[in-house]
């Protein structure tokens, strides 16, 4: 049986993700005068948001990011990493919070985590999917495989860093094509 994190609305940049059931709960907020995206996940023990990860994702400058209580920001692909040297390739590789390495690829316009080993040649069941907002049924992250949940933090995080840059490149697309179009 799968856990749905579901999404407040749509945004990558002002939402919360929840699951009731589990007493799971995390909200995103994005400061316009910093420019940063803070993720807190809501510990219901001590009644305290706690920050899980930041991101800066600047037009003119590198994207940085920083986890879990560090003060010191690090180049975001250091963390979040393209495997190979293929250059238009979107799939990007992180470490969890146990050690295993995780893949975020696009699949159907829609993001799908996958164990990196499984998914370098697309082998392996996605143990984490997006599912985009259908029909009066609010955007979620699928987890399917409940052993993900030790990285869940840090999941959520490259999550949205990862679902910002998607939807960039698919608003960049349709600019190219309404500018092809117009000309």
């Amino acid at each position: 049986m799968s856990i749905q994190l579901v999404f407040s609305n749509t945004s990558v940049q002002a939402t919360s993700l929840f699951c009731e059931s589990l007493d799971i709960r995390y909200d995103v907020s994005h400061s316009r005068s910093e420019k940063v995206t803070t993720v807190q996940k809501w510990d219901s023990s001590i009644k305290k948001h706690i920050v899980v990860g930041e991101f800066k994702t600047p037009v003119f400058a590198k994207d940085e990011l920083r986890v879990k209580g560090e003060t010191e920001w690090h180049p975001l692909n250091e963390i979040l990493y393209r495997e190979g040297r293929r250059f238009f390739n979107t799939t990007r590789t992180f470490e969890g919070t146990s050690g295993v390495k995780y893949k975020w690829r696009v699949h159907d316009g829609s993001l799908e985590l996958r164990l990196a080993s499984d998914s370098a040649n697309d082998q392996g069941v996605p143990l984490v999917i997006h599912r985009k907002s259908q029909k009066g049924q609010a955007p979620s992250l699928e987890i399917i495989d409940p052993s993900v949940l030790y990285s869940l933090d840090m999941i959520v995080v490259t999550f949205l860093v990862m679902e910002k840059w998607r939807r960039i490149r698919v608003r960049r697309r349709r600019a190219a094509l309404i500018a092809a179009v117009v000309a």
